[in-house]
């Protein structure tokens, strides 16, 4: 999508996790098979892999490799065959996102931060027409605290519009939408029946749309994620288990194995995951919506605990 800036800014990020936390990132081969009748053809994509690599400035765990039809049944012995061109290995990275959250968390306490988990945050406080904090509830202690700040970060994800405009409620303003809702299926199979020695990412002969099969160690050895990119959703809980039997019929189109559902069919569904794009193009772009909610400082700036250290999965 000629997001040239974004990319390098992603790939910078990546460099510096892969150095300073390689417990949580770790260097993941991805291959990408071209078919006959692909859109982009392998000449595009192999362009497309060389920008890749520059905008990486080379500091990608691997540079990007070519891969003839043999090369690359050599690699995936179990990817269907007929009509495979060839395609591509290349280089990025997995992260535990979880535990590395926790880690900034950690670390931002260690630095002075006051951090506070497992309390709900019950009802805001205003000040005037500005959100200047909330009312807290500690959910082990039954507690209650407050928090007061110059400046507030609420991070609701695809809630993000439900939440403003209950909270501009408060202050009798009308809170702009800037969220469009999207969605990714996210399949759990047993690695056995999807061997692949890497992350693999595909494109449907129909509609070109990307999906993908990931193995996640840190879901469980032996552990592989089939899933799609994220798309626009009806928000219709009905519709899921259709776009769960897509996906896998997706897979299966490109694939010489046939997964069997571990509950109606080899996988366990781990969720329709309602995401969201920004509303005047999608990509992931860290933006500040310019509304008026902004106003309160570090939440959490009152409420100091002591942390209750989780057992740190990443340092095994």
């Amino acid at each position: 999508n000629f997001e040239f800036k974004l990319v390098f800014e992603a790939l910078a990020e990546r460099a510096l996790l892969l150095k300073t936390v390689p417990n949580m990132v770790r260097p993941l081969p991805f291959y990408f098979p071209v078919y006959q009748g692909d859109r982009p053809s392998k000449g595009m994509l192999g362009i497309g892999m060389w920008l890749y690599d520059l905008l990486a400035l080379f500091r990608a765990p691997g540079f990007h490799k070519s891969l003839n039809r043999e090369q690359f049944l050599q690699e995936i012995p179990s990817l269907k065959s007929e009509g495979l061109l060839g395609g591509f290995r290349y280089y990025d990275a997995s992260m535990w996102d979880d535990v590395l959250g926790v880690e900034i968390l950690r670390s931002a306490s260690v630095h002075g931060a006051a951090v506070a988990s497992y309390v709900e945050a019950t009802r805001p406080i205003y000040s005037g027409e500005k959100l200047t904090g909330f009312h807290l509830k500690d959910l082990e202690t039954g507690a209650e605290h407050q928090v007061r700040g110059r400046q507030i970060v609420v991070c609701a994800g695809p809630w993000t519009d439900e939440l403003g405009a209950r909270l501009s409620a408060g202050i009798a303003k009308e809170w702009k939408a800037w969220l469009k809702p999207s969605k990714g299926v996210h399949l759990i199979f047993d690695l056995k029946r999807l061997p692949v020695p890497g992350a693999m990412v595909m494109a449907h002969p129909a509609d070109g749309r990307i999906s993908f099969v990931i193995p996640r160690n840190d879901f469980g050895k032996g552990v592989v994620i089939v899933g799609t990119t994220d798309g626009p959703t009806h928000q219709d809980p009905d519709r899921a288990e259709l776009e769960i039997a897509t996906t896998i019929a997706d897979q299966q189109g490109r694939s010489q194995r046939q997964p069997r559902r571990q509950t109606a069919h080899g996988a366990t569904p781990v969720g329709s995951l309602i995401g969201a794009r920004i509303a005047d193009r999608a990509q992931r772009q860290h933006r500040q919506p310019d509304q008026h909610l902004r106003g309160g400082a570090r939440l959490g700036a009152e409420v100091r605990r002591q942390e209750r250290h989780q057992p740190d999965r990443g340092a095994a």
